[in-house]
């Protein structure tokens, strides 16, 4: 099984769209540099800081995160850090045994009722995967300004970039751009 996931109340990406796209931030992610609650993406990138998830205990799983990452990896390069835990199975039993011990867990999870306001119990990775399906079908939503900083940047480099990444000019709901399927 594979998660990723930030230990923030948000990963740095999100951040940076809703700066992209003019948009303010969910309430609780973010503070300013005076330790002020914030919805503004520019307070994040002027001294401002993400919370982390699940309060002192998200502030601990961040911290040993980090602590394991920068003695593995070295110092973080751009606020950006990683952590990869593998664990050899087999050390502890038959891969046969493992998989149906696994099976078992995942649909005793998707047997629980869903919180209110959801119709079903998600494993990890499964949002995710429907959600690469529908990006291959329907193209990748792109805020208008970073549709145009792409445009730019491909100008600038010489790169004929509406040749190169078919960039359709097609308008979605949200008032986005789309990168269709090449």
């Amino acid at each position: 099984m594979v998660t990723d996931f930030a230990t923030g109340m948000a990963a740095g990406g999100k951040i940076y769209a809703a700066k992209m796209a003019g948009r303010p931030l969910a309430a609780g992610l973010c503070i300013d540099a005076h330790g002020n609650p914030t919805t503004d993406p520019d307070d994040y990138f002027n001294g401002g800081a993400i919370l982390p998830m699940a309060g002192p205990k998200g502030y601990g799983m961040a911290l040993v995160a980090e602590l394991l990452g920068e003695s593995i990896l070295g110092q973080a390069m751009d606020g950006m850090n990683w952590i990869c835990i593998v664990v050899d199975l087999s050390r502890f039993r038959a891969a046969s045994a493992y998989r149906r011990a696994a099976e078992e867990c995942l649909a005793e999870m998707r047997a629980c009722p869903p919180a209110p306001g959801f119709d079903r119990v998600e494993i990890p990775g499964e949002r995710e995967a429907q959600l690469r399906c529908d990006r291959l079908t329907r193209g990748i939503p792109v805020p208008p300004a970073t549709l145009e900083s792409l445009r730019h940047l491909g100008r600038r480099m010489g790169v004929g970039v509406e040749a190169l990444v078919p960039i359709a000019d097609r308008i979605d709901g949200q008032g986005a751009g789309s990168l269709p399927r090449a």
